[in-house]
This record gives structure tokens, C-alpha cells and sequence, in this order.
């Protein structure tokens, strides 16, 4: 279940050009028996139309949820080049790579029009109204969808570190998953994947120093919630 308190300022701008950076590097691969060219071709066009529909949907805003569900059937778009492009090439980096991170950003994009309907909600409780069940209904069905989206990014991203991490590094991976496992509420998860990010990029002391600041945050989130 994911947890609300603070997260509006967790995803900052920069989060998609981390997601659009990581699906750049990465490599071909093996892919699935078939014709090796065709494939190859249809892997290729398929990153590279999804990268474009990506960019197009590039003005995500945590604070901006209307603007943001624009770009959604763009990213369901690039979501499905993607998950073709990965299963043509199991084995591959690249493909699997920018499949996690497009399912990450359309869960971003549920959340922040999940927040859009909370805070009506929270409104009418305020005046101490009862929420209109229409949005109420609306505000679990965002939440329902950000926690799915989430959840079957970090299945291809946790594959990722599992399985091909250490033959091709990409280290904003687990700035990505850390981010996940936040917004799920997965704290200790999130708290390890800064330290494994830390552990493997060469960082200016400044910038090493916020990342210890985060996941000592990470860990009294943790332990609020356990003594909560």
C-alpha cells in the first residue's frame, strides 16, 4: 500500500530525465528464435518510437494532473513498442530497461491525478461535507492504477539488477526502484537501493552527502512506521 504523507514533493522534474536517460545506454542482446532481421528491425523502430512518444509526453508535473493525463495515451503507446520490443529480445538491456522506466512514469501520472481527487475529497471533509461517491470511487480507482504501474515497473527493473546489472551497469536503475519502493511504501527497499546506487557511481562529496541525508530518511520512515 502505498503511503501518502509528503510525496508530493518526492518526484521532482528531473525524475523523467532520469527515466529517458536510462533507457538510452544498454545493448541488443539474444533474442527469442525467429528471423534474427526482422527482429532486429522491429526492436530498433519500436525503442525508438517509444523514445519519441516519451519525449513528447516530457511536461510531467507532480502538481500538475490534468496536464499530465494529456500525455498518458502516448505513454501507453511507447508501453506497448516497449513490451514487444522486450519480448523479441529477452535477454536484452535496452528494451527491458525502457520498459520498467515507461511503467514507472504512467504510475507517476495515476498518482499525481490520484492526489487531484484526494484533495477534494479532503476538502469536503474539511467542510465537513460527505465526499461525492463518483470521487471518492475516482481517487482509489488513480491509486489502484499507480500502485499496479509501479509494481510491474519494479518487475522489470528488479530483473534488471538481478540478471544483467553486472554484465551491462546502469546505475540509475536503482535510483529509479528506490523511488518505486518509496512511493509503495517500501522503505527498507528504497533505503537499499540508495546505498547500491551510492556504492557504485563516483559522486561529488555535496551530492554523497544528500544521498546519505535520503536514506537515513528512508530508515526513519521506517522505523515511524513500525513504532506507528
Amino acid at each position: 500500500m502505498m503511503r501518502h504523507a509528503s510525496l508530493r514533493q518526492l518526484l521532482p522534474r528531473f525524475a523523467l530525465l532520469l527515466l529517458l536517460a536510462t533507457i538510452i545506454g544498454g545493448c541488443s542482446g539474444p533474442r527469442r528464435r525467429g528471423d534474427p532481421v526482422n527482429d532486429a528491425i522491429t526492436i530498433q523502430r519500436n525503442l525508438e518510437r517509444g523514445q519519441e512518444l516519451m519525449r513528447d509526453a516530457s511536461e510531467f508535473r507532480m502538481e500538475d494532473p490534468k496536464e499530465n493525463l494529456k500525455g498518458l495515451p502516448k505513454l501507453l503507446e511507447a508501453e506497448t513498442l516497449f513490451q514487444e520490443a522486450r519480448r523479441l529480445a529477452t535477454g536484452s538491456s535496452k528494451p527491458r530497461l525502457a520498459l520498467g522506466n515507461c511503467r514507472a512514469l504512467i504510475g507517476y501520472v495515476y498518482y499525481s491525478h490520484y492526489l487531484l481527487y484526494e484533495d477534494q475529497v479532503l476538502g469536503a471533509k474539511s467542510r465537513e461535507q460527505v465526499p461525492a461517491p463518483a470521487i471518492v470511487a475516482k481517487r482509489d480507482q488513480n491509486l489502484m492504477e499507480a500502485e499496479r504501474w509501479l509494481k510491474d515497473s519494479n518487475q522489470e527493473l528488479e530483473f534488471y539488477v538481478r540478471n544483467l546489472m553486472q554484465k551491462y551497469p546502469s546505475p540509475p536503475v536503482y535510483e529509479q526502484l528506490a523511488m518505486n519502493y518509496e512511493f509503495l511504501g517500501n522503505y527498507a527497499a528504497a533505503e537499499e537501493m540508495i546505498h547500491r546506487f551510492m556504492a557504485s557511481v563516483q559522486l561529488p562529496t555535496e551530492t554523497r552527502r544528500a544521498y546519505q541525508a535520503k536514506a537515513r530518511s528512508l530508515r526513519q520512515k521506517r522505523l515511524d512506521e513500525f513504532e506507528g
